[in-house]
């Protein structure tokens, strides 16, 4: 579900899940340049525990964000492991490595995405269920030694909800020069999701500067769908967002948005502002990835469904 490469030696870092008696083991591995399995780790709390994102800081430790629960608690909270380069737990990160959010409210709390601010900090994104009984976006920052920085949002800890006791997801985030962050999630209707981005200060708070007070919408191609999974800032600022949108057909098409920095749909990226595919079996496209090429080309990454097979997608974007 994550990956990353490590800059010195370009290892390949993933993580994810390996189903162990029925309950879900995060899983991270470590693979040699050429693809040769290197070294395993499993984590668990004896109850449902998945790995969704990986970073890495300056001096190359390796960050894992996540989900975790145990059969004690029947809860979950967000998970942050951070680990050396060959794996092993950092002791000076939190409690030997791993960090548990815990939000306010004691309910349930997901990790999705993590990103790296050169000073160290950790900006974290996920959910929470606080003041209702549907998720509410989530982002938090943690200081160098694994602790809430309480001068990021109210006490460490930025929440967003749409209008309803209705779900909402902080799905991926990326950070710009200036220290401000991007986010990008899935905020629902009640009956449908919209693809959500905001962007915050380096203080936790909305950017009223982007979009309306600090969030633009998109509601898909035909208006009834969208739901985004990857997010990048190019380094003239502008920001992409990969994800997946209802077609007039009902299924669904891959989408990649481009945002000025001001946050209005870019007039000179595809069809005012959207790119979006369609396989050719007419069934689901969907983007997940995104990166960045030295040629500032946009390679996408997703999977196309013909009706009875997932295939992985790539393609790439002038």
């Amino acid at each position: 579900l994550g990956l990353a490469v490590m800059p010195d030696d370009d290892a390949i870092i993933v993580t994810g899940y390996s189903t162990f008696n029925g309950s879900r083991v995060l899983l991270a591995a470590r693979f040699s340049a050429d693809g040769v399995l290197e070294k395993d780790l499993f984590y668990s709390d004896l109850g449902t525990d998945i790995g969704f994102g990986i970073a890495i800081t300056p001096d190359h430790k390796i960050v894992i964000i996540g989900e975790s629960s145990s059969t004690q608690k029947q809860m979950q909270v967000l998970l942050l492991l951070r680990l050396d380069a060959n794996l092993e737990y950092d002791p000076d990160f939190a409690q030997y490595g791993t960090y548990h959010y815990d939000g306010p409210a004691d309910g349930n709390e997901k990790g999705f995405a993590v990103a790296v601010q050169p000073d160290g900090k950790l900006v974290a994104g996920g959910a929470i269920i606080y003041g209702g009984t549907k998720e509410d976006m989530l982002v938090i920052r943690l200081n160098q030694d694994g602790t809430l920085d309480s001068s990021f949002g109210s006490n460490g800890s930025f929440v967003w909800s749409s209008s309803g006791d209705n779900p909402d997801y902080a799905n991926n985030l990326a950070l710009q020069a200036d220290g401000r962050i991007i986010v990008t999630g899935a905020a629902s209707t009640g009956s449908s999701f919209r693809i959500t981005t905001m962007r915050l200060l380096s203080s936790g708070q909305l950017d009223s500067s982007f979009g309306q007070g600090g969030l633009v919408y998109y509601d898909g191609l035909t208006g009834s769908y969208a739901y985004p999974y990857g997010v990048l800032v190019q380094p003239d600022g502008r920001i992409v967002v990969a994800g997946s949108s209802n077609n007039s057909a009902g299924n669904k098409d891959a989408v990649v948005l481009r945002y000025t920095t001001d946050g209005q749909l870019d007039p000179s990226f595809g069809l005012a502002g959207v790119s979006s595919f369609s396989g050719p079996a007419n069934g689901d496209e969907v983007a997940n990835g995104l990166a960045l090429q030295p040629d500032q080309a946009l390679v996408v990454t997703g999977y196309s469904f013909d009706g009875q097979y997932d295939w992985a997608l790539t393609w790439r974007l002038r």
